[in-house]
């Protein structure tokens, strides 16, 4: 999760320093732990749900026609934008842990961390930008998908969508454009302060600093992507319930959007928590808001990972019915089961 209770008046007087203090020490430990605890278990899941997965993917390949290298260069080929998610997820998740327990046992005893603070910061801001816009390009995957299924006319080869390079471009340009952005007002700009170092009274986030840069650096972002999943889980539900039948494909597929939708939502609310916290510090319903949604936030990796592939590589790989019929048929089977565990 990207923590960021920031020090927006740097330097209060001895006498206001409390009454400016967003967190008190209570709240403040128990964001911290749940903090720590939540991201370890997504990206534990992440890494477990995965391996899990390409299992899957071995046990269902054809012994005599595939080897194991053509297995791995197919799920490559076929999946390398869920792979990608997967491993943004699973890093974003594993840095914010290591990132508060140096940050509340470390990083406190030296007189100066803004070198570590701004590095932190920069990798943090640039990995969940990286994560919002993998949603959004499997989004409209997805919408395209459902298309060409729909429409003959949209089965075109030069779709952008269906070349990885362009996929990544879109994903990392727009990533890196809105992080050089807040990087070079933080270096250009005197006492900008953009990834500004936190203090023990407040949550060491080392994340953007201010509300202002907070909301155009990353809520304004997020609240985009936001409308465009949810317009696209509107057109994709709706056209799915109206022309195609009910299938685990089709169920997978507006699951994600779901899942996308519901985490854009925390993020949003969360940066809606943490303004109003800063611009009232004590105000206990935005400080509630924030916890809430900071759980949401660190479980994202859980709830999306775990929501889209647990079920379908359970039943791969535990239930009995794939392993008694072992004709070609059923082998067949077994290898669609597992092309349609992913939403592409």
């Amino acid at each position: 999760m990207f923590l960021y209770l920031y020090d927006f008046h740097t330097t209060p007087s001895i006498n206001s320093s409390k009454s400016w203090q967003p967190f008190d020490m209570t709240l403040y430990e128990i964001e911290t732990w749940l903090t720590i605890g939540l991201s370890s278990l997504s990206f534990i899941s992440i890494l477990i749900v995965t391996i899990t997965y390409i299992i899957a993917h071995f046990k269902a390949r054809d012994h005599a026609k595939e080897t194991k290298m053509s297995v791995i260069r197919k799920l490559v080929k076929n999946e390398y934008l869920v792979l990608s998610y997967c491993s943004s997820l699973f890093i974003s998740h594993l840095i914010t842990p290591l990132h508060k327990l140096a940050s509340k046992y470390f990083l406190s005893g030296f007189v100066r961390t803004d070198l570590m603070c701004l590095v932190v910061g920069i990798l943090k801001h640039f990995l969940w930008l990286s994560c919002l816009f993998h949603s959004n390009a499997i989004s409209f995957k997805i919408y395209l998908k459902l298309s060409k299924t729909m429409n003959a006319n949209l089965m075109r080869k030069d779709n952008w969508l269906k070349s990885a390079s362009k996929i990544f471009f879109y994903i990392y340009g727009a990533t890196f454009v809105i992080s050089a952005c807040s990087i070079a007002i933080h270096f250009a700009v005197k006492q900008s302060n953009v990834y500004e170092l936190g203090r023990k009274d407040r949550i060491n986030s080392c994340f953007l600093s201010q509300p202002l840069y907070l909301i155009v650096f990353f809520a304004f972002p997020v609240l985009i992507i936001l409308s465009m999943n949810s317009t696209l889980f509107v057109i994709v539900y709706l056209k799915t319930r109206s022309t195609l039948d009910s299938s685990e494909c089709t169920e997978g597929n507006n699951l994600f959007l779901k899942l996308a939708i519901i985490m854009g939502l925390s993020w949003f609310v969360y940066v809606v928590g943490v303004v109003v916290t800063e611009i009232v510090p004590n105000h206990l319903l935005a400080q509630i808001i924030v916890l809430i949604t900071s759980c949401q936030v660190n479980l994202q990796g859980f709830i999306i990972v775990l929501g889209l592939f647990w079920g379908a590589c359970c039943e791969f790989l535990f239930n009995k019915k794939h392993r008694v019929n072992k004709d070609n048929q059923g082998n067949k089977k077994k290898e669609n089961k597992v092309r349609n565990l992913t939403v592409l």
